[in-house]
């Protein structure tokens, strides 16, 4: 037996979205972008229609959400790098109380893993956003 779509808090989510989408732009804008009616939308909201993959896409779309990766906001880190961004955390809430201090004092190999993050998060800039 099939499970019911908002049993899991990710689909329940999910689900939630694509309501609040279908709300925002509305059931005739949504209904228009694939070639139906506002009265579709009302169905296929309360499960009496279905929509087939390239309109499933074409909503998404107008609805201005899409599919990613569950893990495409995660970075696989070395411990080393994963120790200067620990470091830098705490230099960075330290320092926020003392904003006189123009520099921080870090070990030469916290600095240079920094330095390689850093190189890593210019190259990627924008392209996880």
């Amino acid at each position: 037996m099939r499970k019911h779509l908002t049993e899991s808090k990710k689909s329940a989510n999910n689900y939630a979205l694509i309501f609040n989408a279908i709300h925002a732009v509305g059931v005739s804008s949504s209904g228009e972008a694939i070639g139906r009616d506002a009265s579709f939308i009302t169905r296929l909201k309360a499960n009496d229609k279905k929509i087939s993959l390239d309109e499933f896409v074409t909503l998404l779309g107008t609805w201005n959400l899409e599919l990613t990766d569950g893990d495409a906001d995660k970075v696989s880190i070395d411990r080393i790098l994963f120790k200067a961004l620990s470091e830098l955390s705490h230099k960075q809430i330290n320092n926020a109380t003392t904003p006189a201090e123009e520099k921080t004092v870090l070990p030469r190999q916290t600095y240079e893993a920094l330095l390689v993050f850093a190189r890593i998060g210019v190259a990627t800039l924008g392209k996880t956003l």
